[in-house]
Formats: structure tokens, sequence, C-alpha cells
């Protein structure tokens, strides 16, 4: 009998997670974690950083067992998802996520994408998605309601963004132009997205999956569900 695979994923207000990971200061940090915080100047992107760092050890801590601030040390590379230090138990798949106050972090049995946008106003929207969405994306976007332009905009674009993250690659123009988006129904989708509260959050894991959420999470209706490739 095969096993479901299971997506938990966590939502948190980076200040105040930051203030108590800050707190406790910096031993629980492993040393990559440490050196990569020394190396970044902007305040707001510290707090990003450690508030990310200190959920996904209570994540994985809650979902898991151990302690974790000990138990938990984190790889902190520049390029690519978060990593268990050391041998931990085989098929664990972590991602962090953050855009402005709010973070997005996951662990799961089965390799994930994971985007959270806070969305802003775009002065030149048109030209964006001229420059990233494919043509049949640009199409659905000069159809839609002038109303909900700006959201199914930014569907896409975390969904792209979280498609190139779950195979490990960079986010570029040319890069997001290549992903293609289409709605999708729920037995076909390998992505959904959910929107409200002033976040988009874009996961690509197999429609299937148990998924477990917890943390602050705005009180988001069903998610739609999406086609992604690229």
């Amino acid at each position: 009998m095969t096993t479901a695979a299971v997506v938990s994923l966590r939502l948190a207000r980076v200040a105040g997670a930051a203030a108590v990971a800050e707190a406790a200061g910096r031993q629980w940090l492993s040393d990559a974690e440490r050196a990569r915080l020394d190396a970044i100047t902007a305040p707001g992107r510290r707090a990003q950083f450690v508030a990310g760092r200190w959920t996904l050890r209570q994540l994985l801590a809650g979902e898991m067992g151990g302690d974790a601030l000990r138990d938990w040390p984190l790889t902190a590379g520049n390029d690519g998802p978060p990593r268990l230090q050391a041998a931990g138990p085989p098929d664990v798949h972590l991602a962090i996520s953050h855009s402005g106050d709010w973070l997005a972090c996951a662990l799961a049995t089965v390799p994930i994408g994971l985007d959270i946008e806070v969305p802003k106003p775009r002065r030149h929207l048109d030209g964006l998605v001229a420059a990233v969405f494919t043509a049949s994306e640009q199409a659905a976007v000069a159809a839609a309601e002038p109303s909900a332009r700006a959201d199914l905009f930014h569907a896409i674009w975390t969904l792209k963004e979280a498609w190139l993250k779950r195979h490990a690659e960079g986010v570029s123009p040319g890069r997001l132009a290549q992903v293609h988006t289409r709605p999708a129904t729920p037995a076909e989708a390998n992505a959904r997205v959910w929107s409200g509260g002033g976040l988009t959050l874009a996961l690509v894991a197999p429609g299937d999956v148990e998924l477990k959420c917890s943390g602050e999470a705005p009180q988001w209706a069903s998610p739609q569900w999406w086609q992604v490739g690229g």
C-alpha cells in the first residue's frame, strides 16, 4: 500500500518570529547560517532570514520530534533551499519563502516548490506580463476583468517562482518566460494557489498530497488548482 505524500506548511509574521529568535541568541544557528547572516546587511532581510530559519526549526521539531534549537541544524547556501546539515530521515524536503512581513515554510516527503508574495501595486504591470508570461498567459490576463487582473498576475508569478524553486533553478526574466501555467482540475493539477488577506501563496506539489497547515494563515477560501511546467 502506497503512503500518501505529506506537506506540512506553516505561515508566520517575520517581525514576531525574528524577535523571539533574536532573544534566544545566535547559538542555535549553524556555522553556515551564522556566516550567511553576517553577510546580510539590510535589516529587513536579516529579520527575514532569522525568522525563516527559526520557524522552520519549530516546524521540524513539531512534526518530527526533537529539540527545535539543538537537533535540526540547517545548511545555508546562497542558492537552493535549506537542507538538514546532518544525516536526517530520508525523503525530507524543506522550503522557505518570505515577502514583506510574511514568511512561509514547509516540510514535505516529496520535492516541493513554495513562494509567497505580498502583492503590491505595479506601475508597469503590462510590461512585466509581456516580458515573463507566455502567450496564453498574456491572453488570460488581458481577458480578465480589470479588478481581477492584478490577482491573476500574482497567482501566475508565484506559480512560476515556486516551480523554479522546486527544480532548484534561479529566477530570471528569461527563465520565468519559459515556465508555462494553466488552470487545472484537482485530478490533473501539480500546483495550487491561495489568495486573500493581502497574500498570494503558491505550492508546487502533487495534487493528492496530504496538506497540514499551521501558524498565522489568513482565512483563505479553497485553493485554485493549476498545472505548471517548463
